[in-house]
């Protein structure tokens, strides 16, 4: 199944709870399908930004959190949140070191989509100082919902909000969703030139600054215990290895003395060939009986060595009742019969088949 969305995307999700109603948070993994239900830490995966998830587990997870929250609007307020939350996320310090106001911002739009989604293509129509128009072009092969939409536009509402602006009014023209070529978003924003704005738009840096030196702390206690986990799993690995390999020798040490017992059998040619009739093995009782060396009967069909030929079509039912036999576990029944040596006299026989 292919991965469509950062979850960074379900984070957002999960946050949105945590900070509200923080009980419910389990209900949103709900249903959301053997590839999050098999985990053994759905909350730690789904709150990781490097891992992906499929576009089914996001719908599946916004559907759970309108029915939780009861709230048709809620995929907007989530989007909204995730980018206008007091406190820094990872988008938001992207988005501020990386293009200091939403005008620069939109124009890298693109960029920024391609960091955490795999659905659609963002076009910027337009910008200016203080307004945009912007297009979602969704891969029509990726499975989507109207909260999608719902969502971007929520986070484009709260972009502003990172430069301490107020939110910026979204005006969709054209939606996707309903029927639309593609979702299209106006988009305006104001601007002031107060004091107490440059201040703080001055201090915002330093603000996030803070809030990436306690992540890069959290991810640090992270790796460590990840790197504890890969080691033990290390050991645990190399000591499923050393039993494998002992388990191997055992049974290299078993099949020598088999072949051992039966190449010293006294009276009994054992005789191994594949379903095709190509001798494998052929023992020192079987060079005694039939006059061939095992250096000469290894590798020729047994229908060349000793089968007459009158006992050959029935010799190849034999085989592919051997052969059958494999899958379904029937015996070949065990039988009289007068081979060839040699020197092309005959020799009755009492032959038993094994599989």
């Amino acid at each position: 199944m292919e991965k469509h969305h950062s979850c960074l995307n379900s984070r957002a999700i999960i946050e949105y709870f945590q900070e509200r109603d923080p009980e419910q948070v389990p209900r949103l993994f709900q249903g959301l399908g053997p590839e999050i239900e098999n985990l053994p830490d759905p909350l730690e995966f789904l709150m990781e930004i490097h891992n992906w998830v499929s576009s089914e587990v996001m719908i599946r997870m916004f559907r759970n959190a309108r029915k939780i929250s009861g709230d048709e609007h809620i995929a907007f307020k989530m989007g909204f949140e995730s980018a206008a939350r007091k406190k820094l996320g990872y988008v938001q310090r992207i988005i501020l070191f990386a293009y200091r106001n939403p005008r620069r911002t939109l124009r890298r739009v693109q960029k920024i989509n391609d960091k955490f989604n795999r659905n659609k293509r963002v076009e910027v129509v337009e910008t200016t100082r203080n307004r945009a128009v912007v297009r979602l072009h969704w891969f029509p092969e990726v499975p989507a919902i109207p909260d999608f939409c719902e969502f971007n536009k929520g986070i484009y509402c709260g972009i502003p909000t990172i430069w301490n602006l107020p939110p910026a009014l979204v005006e969709e023209t054209k939606c996707y969703f309903q029927g639309d070529e593609y979702c299209e978003y106006h988009l305006r924003w104001t601007k002031s030139y107060s004091l107490k704005e440059a201040i703080l738009n001055f201090l915002v840096p330093w603000r996030a600054l803070n809030y990436t030196i306690e992540e890069l702390e959290k991810d640090k206690e992270l790796l460590k215990k990840k790197f504890n986990e890969v080691h033990v799993l290390n050991m645990e690995l190399q000591e499923k290895l050393a039993q494998l390999l002992q388990l191997q020798a055992s049974l290299q040490e078993s099949e020598a003395r088999f072949r051992n017992l039966l190449e010293h059998l006294p009276g009994v040619a054992v005789q191994g060939f594949s379903t095709d009739g190509t001798v494998r093995y052929w023992n020192k009782a079987s060079e005694e009986l039939y006059g061939y060396a095992a250096k000469e009967a290894v590798g020729r069909k047994m229908t060349e060595l000793i089968v007459p030929p009158e006992l050959t079509l029935g010799f190849g039912k034999m085989l592919a009742r051997g052969a059958k036999a494999t899958h379904t576990g029937e015996l070949v029944p065990p039988g009289e019969a007068n081979l060839l040596t040699r020197s092309g006299s005959r020799v009755p026989v009492h032959a038993i088949h094994t599989v």
